[in-house]
């Protein structure tokens, strides 16, 4: 569709943000208004994405299984920019599914590639530490085109586990 014949229709942005922020409080439980906000921010950080040189980490932990860290983590899919959501994922399969025009990505069980579960995770760890800022991307050598590939790490990204 042309620009001269688009139907755009106005947004109240506040009002929005009142919107987001109420869901989230209907159906989990933060420590603090201000915890609200963070994630309320995080969230419409990621529709702007595009606009960011940094992509900030939203860390999402609780103390003890069942304290509603994937509850929050499903709200937030539901509401983010072109969510990815990863469990157990193949550093391969993330690596690939980010692109120059990444999407969110969100992961469970962070605990396993961070903590002192993680065993193996290092390629993840990488990535994720390298991809909160832009133009920091993986070189990886591919023997059937007999050339170095740069491969983008930049990316929004939600981190939920448990502890530390």
């Amino acid at each position: 569709m042309r620009p001269d014949t688009a139907t755009t229709t106005a947004v109240d942005g506040a009002a929005l943000l009142d919107s987001v922020r109420a869901a989230l409080v209907r159906y989990v439980v933060l420590p603090t208004p201000y915890a609200v906000d963070a994630v309320t921010l995080w969230i419409a950080a990621t529709h702007a994405q595009p606009a960011w040189a940094h992509a900030p980490r939203l860390v999402i932990r609780g103390p003890e299984k069942r304290c509603g860290k994937s509850r929050l983590l499903d709200m937030v899919e539901a509401l983010c920019r072109d969510p990815f959501i990863t469990v157990n994922s193949s550093p391969a399969a993330v690596y690939r599914s980010i692109t120059s025009d990444p999407p969110t990505m969100l992961v469970d069980e962070a605990d396993t590639i961070f903590g002192p579960k993680a065993d193996g995770n290092e390629d993840l760890r990488g990535l994720l530490n390298a991809g909160h800022q832009r133009n920091r991307p993986a070189k990886r050598y591919d023997a059937a085109s007999n050339r170095v590939e740069s491969i983008p790490t930049f990316a929004m990204a939600a981190l939920a586990g448990i502890g530390a």
